[in-house]
């Protein structure tokens, strides 16, 4: 019998394996692919733009998503991140990108069995060894529920997905979402239907439900069938040793039905693990661990307790669909796009520098792991308000500038107090949309207030319990902190309410971060004073900048129309006439408001790296267009 000596053998020739085995080719190990091709599947997937670009396939942008649920309601998100792409496009593009490394391509089945120094993988007459074993065989153990999808025509969508949402089927414990797909082709006029958990015949009457004018949609292929598997947690990333990887994890989002972006992801960071720790399996099982807690997010535990958090967050979206308060526009999109995440709108980045990026990964990775056993989706929204690529407005890069005015970059266990601030602050805005819902009235439990009030509560508790760890001599300020938010909510929603109340409001958000970390650092009292006006003045930039962008029809960094920003009173607006003049006279004063408070800001710094930092965070919060209208020769260095 033929034998064959490899690094790593790869099982599973799937989009997950492929790019495991060519990353781990292109770092120059030695790899086997063993498995023969998926099943050829002509159909669409749906996956996000950065997926897509990776993978290097052709793709079709889809920047509408329309979401439909019982009883007539429905809701859009725009900017999705999201693109449509022929599945065995994809799957070949990745196979090729494997084999053009070289690596031993085998196209039979394979069973593995450990041996003492690794692994030994029989491949028909051969028998192939190595030190290191990757999982890549897909979803079809007891947990994995059945898949269909069919190529259909008839249907001009334009870039619009089309996904309804029927409730569980079950009232139990382990109901859990069915999502009815329909994703436009790179074919004009063609769409796939996909479903899973149901029948293709079942998933095209709720579309026609939903939507009579797709009554006319016709198949134009067979179905194809598969399974999928959800439920993810990342304990399950190592098996006898095994890193496994793709839809064996539970990575497809249950709402969606997409996965493909998730399992690729996969494949890279088992690559990467061996990469770091090539000669010690166990070292790189381990590595392996730590980055599928760092970076893939969906954590929901066992089938039976996912399925519990599926059906919560299912009824909070059905309930919530008709709802625009941030709290939720930003919940729908952590809930539904996780592929798409980085890719939701165009943010600039502040120059945050590499004496701060260790810290503000530091602070994600926290704050992260506070929330995501209890409330993955709580998780999602935080990655997605955090993401270390978009180091924008968040309030750790406040904090960490602020540190930095001593002249010493923040130390490394600060991060637990400036990701409990971060907690906070989402804690704070939740409960803004606390408030009852009218609209839900006689109808039983208000699930949009209910979810408020439990994800607030929960958001501050873990805050609490971060400061409490981590610097606990700060328990105090912090408390205050929250009493003084609290105190300006009432007035804000007082009736009737101060118009200046929700200024003041971001004022305060704002102040903390950067009051507490200059004198974490022991800055003069001078120092902190000004400081601590300096995130008061950007807290009056942040929301006279939301309110521009709403009156120019805009989105906001707050995911909030003009008109859920006035119902919800989060603006320095107390009222618009819809009128033009009123409109225009309502843009001229708040302009005004906020060159004010970016004047103010910028006064409040001093120099150095600081000053930098500071000044870089203030342009990206007020936004380029805005900094340069107001300080056109004073770019962000």
């Amino acid at each position: 019998m033929a034998s064959v000596d490899v690094t790593v053998v790869v099982l599973g020739a799937g989009p997950a394996g492929s790019v495991a085995a060519a990353e781990l080719a292109r770092a120059g190990l030695d790899v086997a692919l063993v498995g023969p091709p998926p099943d050829a599947t002509a159909t669409d997937i749906l996956v996000s733009k950065e997926t897509a670009v990776y993978a290097g396939v052709d793709h079709r942008p889809l920047d509408l998503l329309e979401l439909a649920f019982d009883r007539g309601r429905r809701t859009e998100l725009t900017d999705t991140g999201l693109a449509s792409c022929f599945h065995d496009h994809l799957v070949d593009t990745l196979m090729h990108k494997a084999e053009n490394f070289g690596i031993a391509r085998y196209t039979e089945l394979g069973t593995a069995e450990r041996v003492d120094d690794g692994w030994q993988v029989r491949v028909g007459d051969r028998t192939v060894r190595a030190r290191h074993l990757i999982r890549a065989t897909g979803a079809s153990d007891d947990a994995s529920l059945p898949a269909y999808a069919q190529r259909c025509a008839g249907w001009s969508s334009g870039d619009q997905v089309f996904l309804h949402l029927p409730a569980p089927s079950s009232t139990g414990p382990t109901g859990q979402p069915t999502p009815v797909r329909l994703t436009p082709s790179g074919i004009d006029g063609q769409a796939t239907i996909s479903v899973f958990g149901d029948s293709i015949e079942t998933a095209f009457g709720l579309l026609v439900q939903s939507r009579p004018e797709l009554a006319g949609l016709r198949p134009v292929g067979p179905v194809h069938s598969g399974t999928v598997r959800t439920g993810f947690t990342p304990s399950t990333g190592v098996q006898d040793g095994a890193l496994v990887v793709g839809d064996a994890l539970g990575v497809v989002n249950p709402f969606t039905g997409t996965g493909a972006g998730t399992a690729i992801t996969t494949g890279k960071l088992a690559a990467a693990a061996i990469v770091e720790q090539a000669t010690d399996p166990a070292l790189s099982a381990r590595t392996y661990l730590q980055l599928l807690n760092r970076d893939v997010l969906g954590h929901a535990g066992p089938p039976t307790q996912a399925a519990r958090r599926y059906r919560l967050a299912w009824r909070v979206l059905a309930d919530t669909s008709g709802m625009d308060h941030p709290f939720f526009a930003k919940g729908r999109k952590a809930i539904l796009l996780p592929d798409g995440i980085r890719q939701l709108g165009e943010r600039r980045r502040a120059d945050a520098g590499v004496a701060v990026a260790p810290f503000l990964l530091a602070t994600s990775e926290i704050a992260v792991a506070a929330v995501r056993r209890e409330w993955p989706f709580v998780a999602s929204l935080i990655r997605l308000e955090t993401d270390a690529d978009q180091h924008d407005v968040r309030p750790a890069l406040l904090f960490a500038g602020a540190a930095l005015a001593s002249g010493k970059p923040p130390k490394s266990e600060w991060a637990g107090i400036a990701a409990a601030i971060e907690l906070a602050m989402l804690g704070m805005l939740a409960l803004t949309a606390s408030e009852p819902s009218e609209t839900l009235a006689g109808r039983g439990v208000d699930w949009p207030s209910a979810t408020a009030v439990l994800a607030g509560d929960f958001l501050l508790a873990q805050a609490a319990r971060l400061v409490a760890r981590h610097e606990p001599e700060l328990s105090g300020p912090f408390a205050d902190w929250m009493a003084d938010l609290v105190a300006i909510r009432a007035r804000r929603i007082s009736d009737p309410p101060d118009p200046a109340a929700s200024v003041d409001f971001f004022g305060c958000l704002f102040e903390f971060p950067a009051r507490i970390a200059a004198q974490l650092a022991d800055c003069p009292e001078e120092v902190v004073t000004r400081l601590r006006e300096f995130g008061n003045a950007s807290g009056r930039v942040f929301i006279h900048v939301e309110d521009l962008l709403a009156l120019h029809r805009k989105r906001t960094r707050l995911d909030a129309t003009l008109d859920s920003l006035l119902a919800t009173r989060l603006s320095s607006l107390p009222s618009l006439i819809p009128e033009s003049d009123d409109r225009a006279a309502s843009i001229e004063a708040t302009t005004v408001a906020s060159v004010r408070a970016y004047e103010d800001a910028r006064l409040r710094v001093g120099e150095g790296l600081s000053k930098r930092v500071l000044h870089g965070f203030l342009d990206v919060l007020a936004a380029p267009s805005f900094a340069r209208a107001t300080h056109p020769s004073q770019e962000t260095k």
